[in-house]
């Protein structure tokens, strides 16, 4: 069972094979207990011939207490994941990296 909030499921390549695209899962996961929320981007499918499954993550830091994301939408065009949170932040992240590309609050 996940521990976490918004997920979504995508098709974009995250390797040097960019004619290849890697079937992920990105998900957003807290578990009880702890104050930090981490974004999780993992291979489902059948990696790129002579690649290993793709298995990403990095931390995300909420802007405030008890803040957690609610939607969660990739951009495979650019290879971007997009997030919003409760309380109106929009995060961007790099997939093939899990890096925080921009934060901005868009509503009060």
């Amino acid at each position: 069972m996940l521990e976490g909030f918004a997920a979504t499921f995508t098709d974009m390549p995250v390797t040097d094979a960019n004619e290849y695209k890697n079937s992920l899962f990105c998900f957003c996961e807290k578990k009880a207990g702890e104050n930090t929320q981490k974004l999780h981007i993992m291979e489902i499918g059948n990696p790129a011939p002579g690649q290993q499954k793709v298995k990403k993550s990095c931390e995300i830091q909420m802007q405030q207490e008890g803040d957690f994301p609610v939607l969660m939408q990739d951009c495979p065009k650019y290879g971007t994941l997009f997030m919003i949170t409760k309380m109106g932040q929009l995060y961007m992240f790099e997939v093939s990296s899990a890096s925080l590309l921009y934060r901005q609050k868009i509503t009060d």
